[in-house]
């Protein structure tokens, strides 16, 4: 009988043990967040980080929902992705991808950061100033988004081309016509239906017509080239 009931008891004290001590344990200082890592191509501040993310000073690493701080930092337009970790009892890292720009958006009298999916994150003096083209579109136009992702497949048509550092500017004329600006003022007239090696040739064609003429535009569409040159 005694030997049962110490048997019980030894239960009972183990099972408390088991409950109690893990409770107690994870709700020690220790366990609170002291230090944020923040690693990755941002520059958005550990408080703003933190803020987004929901996370409050003092907070228990245990009590950290890592899935629900990074469903909240990726709805900031500026983050492409965020994945949040505890590397040590005290600390949280955050890896950060930021949006870059891939061209600038004008939209009435303000410009815009675009990045390579269409999306618009930010003004244009919140990231370096980088030699890239602007688009034009019209702040009216139902179709202004669908537009610009055509003007991206176009610059990414040009990738490794000369021709593409040239563009100053980018906008729609009509369904038939995008006019591409270049920074001497030479218009490169252009459509969906243009082929990377056009545009290949057309490079060629513009560097020999540029030695002797004044270019006002070469135009693509057709299936020979189109050249005026200013009166």
């Amino acid at each position: 009988m005694l030997r049962f009931l110490f048997r019980i008891s030894l239960i009972f004290a183990v099972s408390f043990l088991f409950y109690s001590i893990p409770d107690k344990f994870f709700k020690l200082p220790f366990f609170k967040i002291k230090n944020y890592n923040i690693v990755g191509n941002t520059k958005i501040s550990q408080m703003e980080l933190t803020e987004i993310g929901e996370i409050t000073y003092n907070s228990n690493i245990w009590e950290i929902d890592v899935a629900s701080v990074e469903k909240l930092l990726k709805k900031d337009v500026r983050i492409e992705d965020a994945v949040v970790w505890a590397n040590a009892p005290d600390e949280i890292t955050f890896k950060i991808t930021e949006r870059e720009t891939f061209a600038y958006v004008q939209l009435s009298n303000k410009i815009y950061l675009l990045d390579e999916n269409g999306i618009l994150f930010g003004f244009l003096n919140e990231k370096e100033k980088k030699n890239m083209p602007l688009f034009i579109l019209n702040e009216s136009d139902s179709e202004k988004y669908e537009k610009a992702k055509k003007f991206i497949e176009i610059i990414k048509l040009l990738d490794k081309m000369y021709l593409k550092d040239l563009i100053s500017q980018i906008y729609e004329i009509d369904m038939n016509c995008i006019d591409l600006i270049l920074t001497d003022g030479t218009t490169i007239r252009t459509n969906m239906e243009v082929q990377k090696n056009k545009y290949k040739t057309a490079e060629v064609l513009y560097y020999e017509l540029i030695k002797s003429k004044k270019i006002e535009y070469i135009d693509l569409r057709f299936d020979n080239f189109v050249v005026k040159e200013f009166d």
